[in-house]
């Protein structure tokens, strides 16, 4: 019984507690709307924006880069590899690197992220853009370097990481560049 009362007791502490915590205002509930309100709107036409911008820009400069530096790194470490412009090939394996190995598209989808919060401030949206591009231009080189390597040595298994496995890490590391992005944020100060 007494072990009961004390409970009861504790709960009532807690329910207390909770009642006189922090609730939001209309005004703040309204304010957080309008700005996720704006973040879906504007999130979609920055990923596109940037997406064509980059894909105009380094159409091929950037694969043609990519595979070039993936071949020295490969030929460093005792892979037989040639290729030429976006090939990269082995006797009995080749791929050719496109756009969509290159990240272009995970680096539209982090600038649209980071270019549509409109709490954070312009140099906190340059910090993370120059903080995560480079993270992402680096993890796309090890994509390709990985999924060559797998591919060398069994095209099969190639296939199914490549599909499904390399791109479900991308986006997750993407995703996970941004909410540390946002747990790194100074203020909530209006852009």
């Amino acid at each position: 019984m007494g072990k009961r009362k004390r409970l009861e007791k504790k709960q009532q502490k807690i329910d207390r507690q909770i009642a006189s915590s922090y609730t939001p205002s209309i005004e703040e509930i309204s304010a957080s709307k309008k700005q996720i309100i704006i973040f879906l709107v504007c999130a979609p036409v920055v990923f596109l924006i940037a997406y064509f911008t980059l894909t105009f820009f380094f159409k091929d400069a950037l694969p043609i880069w990519y595979s070039g530096l993936a071949r020295f790194f490969l030929k460093m470490i005792g892979f037989s590899v040639a290729g030429q412009g976006k090939i990269m090939s082995t006797p009995g394996f080749a791929i050719e690197v496109v756009n969509h190995c290159v990240g272009i598209d995970l680096m539209s989808f982090y600038l649209a992220g980071i270019l549509s919060f409109t709490v954070a401030s312009w140099r906190e949206k340059i910090r993370g853009i120059l903080f995560g591009i480079p993270v992402i231009v680096v993890m796309s080189f090890i994509r390709i370097v990985i999924l060559f390597i797998v591919g060398y040595y069994s095209e099969e298994v190639f296939n199914v990481i490549h599909k499904f496995g390399a791109q479900t890490v991308m986006v997750f590391l993407v995703a996970g560049l941004w909410l540390y992005w946002l747990s790194s944020l100074e203020g909530t100060t209006e852009a």
